[in-house]
């Protein structure tokens, strides 16, 4: 593995931007994230069902746009608590779009689109690929192997499904543009297209990747 700049291993936020950041693209949407990343905290306990299902009503009753419901892929107990949230979002119509964490690992994704095929629920993947530098030094991974695990996870999120079931969005995070170009040629060599690029704000490129049934994958 080629050695890393020790400078490169923490990313900071404070200085990734060239410019001082301008006004906000478009309209401002909101992600909530309690019911998956906010449980997370070692000093946290994991609500019951019922409390999670109270916290889903009260982030619809909010008009919050979307939310994380659970990363499924971390074990039986939390496809059941997510299966129990789409179904509720189904049954209550409520106005939320749901989205569900997942590395990109077949184990982590097939999971998510069992629950959504059975509830009929579109559900957002959210994939995760560890590509910081940090994590790429501690773990010694080169990039052929995370190009691996992307084009394996589009694959699988771009095989057929029953019509009107299987995610509408793929989203991955990559610390760096050389990655993320490194990322589009995999995604491109998948069967995915370029449709859309641009900067979330100085320094944050994005780019929009789509295939012929309209998922998208945004990264």
């Amino acid at each position: 593995m080629a050695p890393l700049d020790p400078t490169r291993l923490i990313y900071d936020w404070n200085t990734a931007a060239s410019a001082e950041p301008g006004p906000a693209r478009g309209k401002i949407e909101l992600n909530d994230e309690t019911l998956r990343d906010g449980l997370q905290s070692p000093s946290v306990r994991d609500p019951s069902l019922e409390q999670k299902l109270a916290i889903l009503h009260a982030m619809s009753d909010l008009k919050i746009e979307s939310a994380n419901i659970g990363l499924p892929g971390a074990g039986p107990q939390v496809v059941e608590s997510v299966s129990r949230l789409a179904r509720e979002i189904v049954e209550q119509d409520l106005g939320i779009a749901p989205n569900c964490a997942a590395r990109t690992l077949a184990r982590d994704i097939e999971p998510i689109l069992e629950i959504s095929q059975a509830t009929g629920l579109e559900i957002e993947v959210a994939c995760f690929l560890g590509s910081s530098a940090i994590r790429r030094f501690t773990e010694n991974w080169e990039m052929d192997r995370l190009l691996e695990l992307t084009e394996s996870a589009v694959g699988l999120l771009l095989e057929p499904k029953e019509a009107g079931s299987g995610p509408r969005h793929v989203g991955l995070h990559v610390d760096h543009d050389l990655d993320r170009a490194d990322v589009l040629a995999a995604i491109k060599q998948a069967g995915g297209s370029v449709v859309e690029e641009g900067e979330h704000g100085p320094g944050v490129p994005w780019a929009r990747i789509a295939d012929p049934d309209g998922n998208v994958l945004e990264i």
